[in-house]
């Protein structure tokens, strides 16, 4: 027996063909989506609006930068680090100030989420995003 999708209201405002169509495969494939359903390796707002058909985002979704991440679907674990600087905006654009970083450290096991945020003064994102160097 096959499966039918109906798709109402459907704008590119909001949401992407390209998104549509992988959700659709994947319920082809697979069935329903359920509430556990989720599209782990998503690394910026982006590739999210790609991927999550109905995401919203308030205020900058990519002010948090991921430093590093590792994850298993099979063992049902993920970890990440992700990095946001602190600044101190002088009058003019182009001036301002590296104050510090606020770093956070998420640990899923299955159900279970850990996290944890810490500040560290004098410190910034290098420039390719994938170190911090003392500021």
């Amino acid at each position: 027996m096959g499966r039918r999708v109906l798709l109402e209201n459907v704008s590119d405002n909001s949401r992407s063909i390209k998104a549509i169509m992988k959700r659709f495969n994947r319920f082809a494939t697979k069935g329903p989506i359920n509430e556990n359903d989720k599209t782990p390796g998503n690394k910026d707002i982006a590739e999210a609006k790609d991927n999550i058909p109905d995401l919203v985002v308030y205020g900058d979704g990519d002010l948090w930068h991921l430093l590093c991440k590792a994850s298993s679907d099979v063992e049902g674990w993920m970890k990440s680090t992700k990095v946001m600087e602190i600044t101190f905006d002088h009058d003019l654009p182009e001036c301002r100030t590296i104050v510090g970083c606020l770093v956070q450290v998420t640990t899923q096991q299955g159900d279970h989420v850990a996290e944890a945020l810490t500040y560290i003064p004098n410190v910034m994102l290098s420039l390719d995003g994938k170190r911090l160097i003392a500021g």
